[in-house]
């Protein structure tokens, strides 16, 4: 669907998987989002916008902190979070 409006996988937008299985900690999902928005902001010249489903926004948050503020300030244009367990989950509390 995407790609029916422009974008090109890799080139000015990347989807990155993660298990979620295993906890942000242990994932190398931070790592691969950090390196997609260096390298988006390379191929476009534009600042990234970032969109984190549920645990997904837990990796971008992760992801975040490897970067300087300047850094952030100079490729990131906006995030967006979409049911992110912030606070947890319910049934980690039980």
């Amino acid at each position: 669907m995407l790609e029916n409006l422009g974008y090109v996988s890799g080139v000015n937008f990347q989807a990155v998987p993660y298990d979620f299985r295993f906890s942000a900690k242990s994932s190398e999902a931070s790592e691969i989002i950090v390196r997609s928005i260096k390298e988006l902001t390379r191929n476009t010249g534009k600042k990234v916008i970032l969109v984190g489903h549920s645990f997904g926004s837990i990796h971008i948050l992760k992801a975040l902190t490897k970067l300087a503020l300047g850094e952030k300030s100079e490729r990131i244009g906006e995030y967006i979070s979409i049911g992110a367990p912030f606070l947890g989950s319910a049934k980690a509390v039980k």
